[in-house]
């Protein structure tokens, strides 16, 4: 009789082949480029975010809450956007509220009880707070991920489930030295749902919670005159 001990190398040896076959980990570019074009298909989008700093700067980026509705305009890069938000410090302590609202022309911002009108690259800066960490651009471009899919290395790095959903992880370094990015993109719809932006000093870091993509989104969520 033959031990069990010798059989089982033989055996593995054997069966390791056929299980490299049958899985074999997905083609980062080929992701990213579903991104892509699921992304840029989107035609108005809805969902909740947080954004904070990791490791250097945790300090220097507040925690924001908050939610975020978008629909393109002919001017990808000024969308009717809307963004109501609360910042927390570091300390954990309430920083305030934030509203940012803009009809593709101009931008309707609250702060502090206080409300302004401004031009939309006025207000942008002035709450760039908001524009930089809770609105993902990518669902206002038109060709979201090109500088992704060109980035001089692109790796995949498994899967993570992010607010309950499924994603595919892909990092990034971008070419010319422009920095490096981890992109969490849903396994079945291809979106983006977090993003962790890799700069010099740290990370800054956006995760989206109940994503809705939608055909339209009322002009109303976008009147300047009708916030309250």
């Amino acid at each position: 009789m033959v031990s069990r001990a010798l059989l089982l190398p033989g055996l593995l040896v054997a069966v390791y082949p056929l299980l490299s076959a049958a899985w074999q980990a997905p083609d980062p570019v080929a992701l990213l480029k579903r991104a892509n074009d699921a992304t840029a298909a989107v035609a108005a989008v809805r969902y909740e975010a947080r954004a904070w700093g990791a490791e250097g700067l945790l300090d220097q980026i507040p925690t924001v809450d908050g939610t975020v509705a978008a629909r393109p305009t002919h001017r990808p890069s000024t969308p009717c956007l809307r963004i109501e938000a609360s910042l927390r410090n570091s300390g954990g302590e309430n920083a305030g509220n934030r509203s940012l609202i803009c009809d593709g022309r101009r931008v309707r911002i609250e702060a502090d009880g206080h409300v302004r009108r401004l031009e939309v690259s006025t207000g942008f800066e002035q709450l760039r707070v908001l524009v930089t960490t809770l609105w993902l651009r990518e669902f206002s471009m038109p060709a979201p991920f090109s500088d992704e899919i060109e980035a001089d290395i692109v790796l995949y790095e498994g899967r993570k489930t992010i607010g309950g959903v499924r994603c595919d992880v892909v990092f990034v370094r971008y070419n010319g030295r422009m920095g490096e990015a981890r992109w969490y993109l849903g396994a079945d719809d291809h979106l983006p749902r977090r993003v962790d932006r890799i700069l010099g000093g740290g990370t800054r870091v956006t995760e989206l919670r109940n994503l809705q993509v939608t055909d339209t989104l009322p002009d109303t969520l976008f009147h300047l005159d009708d916030a309250t």
